[in-house]
């Protein structure tokens, strides 16, 4: 829970960002223990990866949506989710289909789009993405994807 700086973020709202006002709370992020070396401006802070591969290397908040967006869309085509990407209730014939439903559920109820642990939540996403497209969860790059999100840091 970060100091509020506006009543409508920070402090027990636990509301990090006010899309109507503008306003971000990233007091919290450049405290020590986190990013006090190199503070953040912004939530949607800079990186060097293109995780999603589209060709463009995004703020960490918009290239893990992407990757979330991705898995979504094939956990639909898979008939785990349904159109809004909310998890059905099925069974599912394996347990890593079960983990892709998981690992798409927990980065995105996190709520910080990649924020918090980035490798983590992208290494969850691309696993996920590669069991749907190959049939295999172990982390081999499917398609033309690279395993780039190992070079991170934990934030």
């Amino acid at each position: 829970m970060s100091a509020a700086l506006h009543e409508s973020i920070g402090g027990h709202s636990w509301n990090m960002v006010n899309e109507e006002e503008g306003y971000e709370n990233i007091y919290g992020c450049n405290v020590a223990g986190c990013h006090l070396a190199n503070p953040i401006e912004e939530l949607d802070r800079a990186t060097n990866f293109d995780f999603d591969e589209d060709g463009v290397a995004e703020g960490v908040q918009t290239e893990v949506e992407d990757l979330v967006a991705e898995l979504g869309d094939l956990l639909y085509e898979a008939g785990l989710v349904d159109a809004d990407h909310v998890p059905l209730e099925v069974v599912v014939n394996s347990a890593d289909s079960a983990g892709a439903v998981y690992n798409f559920a927990f980065v995105e109820e996190d709520r910080s789009e990649g924020v918090h642990n980035t490798a983590y939540a992208v290494a969850l996403l691309k696993s996920s993405i590669n069991f749907l497209t190959t049939g295999d969860p172990s982390g081999a790059p499917y398609g033309s994807r690279q395993s780039n999100y190992i070079m991170l840091s934990a934030h």
